[in-house]
């Protein structure tokens, strides 16, 4: 959601779940036993063919799309493949890009607290589609 709200576009912009999980393997990378233990395991697995290949370009897509490079981070994490690496909703709320804001602008502060919030309410419900089609 957040890189949503920042691109103005939705990133996985897919019209089922073959489709959206296709996307999300094409901008996060696919899934490996080194990026994420154990995926083979998991009920949907066998649903991904084993000759698709993709390397992850979402740091490429949001920096084409000028967002600055702590957002990305704090995207790349909430966006991590392996539920065990990803942030939760408290620690996406501590991270750098949501605690610091350039200079003395209270604005982009208050900017960046109101899209933590928004995307707060919306976390759960996306952590949970993750695991349910992955």
């Amino acid at each position: 959601l957040i890189a949503e709200l920042l691109t103005r576009k939705p990133l996985f912009p897919g019209k089922d779940e073959a489709e959206q999980t296709d996307l999300i393997f094409q901008m996060l990378g696919s899934p490996s036993e080194s990026v994420w233990p154990k995926w083979r395991d998991l009920p949907q697995a066998r649903n991904i063919p084993d000759g698709t290949r993709y390397s992850a370009r979402l740091t490429a897509h949001l920096r084409k799309n000028n967002i600055i490079i702590e957002a990305v981070d704090l995207i790349q994490k909430l966006l991590a493949l392996d539920p065990a690496k990803r942030l939760t909703a408290g620690e996406a709320l501590d991270h750098e890009w949501l605690r610091t804001a350039t200079g003395s602008d209270t604005s982009q502060r208050q900017r960046r607290v109101g899209q933590a919030v928004a995307f707060t309410r919306c976390y759960w419900h996306v952590y949970c589609w993750l695991d349910i089609i992955l």
